[in-house]
């Protein structure tokens, strides 16, 4: 038999030992960064849809309230045409009533 083979020290496959700590970091950072650019992204997708779902909700309340406002003025002319004109007095009253319960109103003319 020949002689024993000395075995050979242990060399890592990184090189120099102070390599991993730097590839371990840049491994980290990586997933950090990429971590914190898909929470951003979710983050903005659901403001995004927050406001286009309270921009519906708003415009369908507008809506609403435009629509009852035109209605009810609608009614007001539909009796004029109706009586043929109301005095002058009634009317006032009739508007000054309807301006006290449907609010918002800056002028009525």
């Amino acid at each position: 038999m020949g002689k024993p083979v000395a075995p050979r020290p242990y060399r890592s496959i990184f090189g120099s030992s102070s390599l991993l700590p730097l590839l371990v970091l840049g491994i980290l950072s990586s997933f950090v960064g990429i971590l914190y650019w898909n929470l951003e992204r979710n983050e903005v997708t659901g403001l995004k849809e927050r406001t286009a779902m309270e921009a519906r909700y708003l415009a369908s309340d507008l809506k609403a309230d435009i629509d009852s406002r035109i209605l009810a003025l609608l009614r007001v002319a539909k009796e004029w045409e109706a009586r043929g004109g109301i005095p002058k007095q009634e009317f006032l009253d009739d508007a000054t009533r309807y301006m006290a319960d449907t609010p918002g109103f800056q002028a009525l003319e």
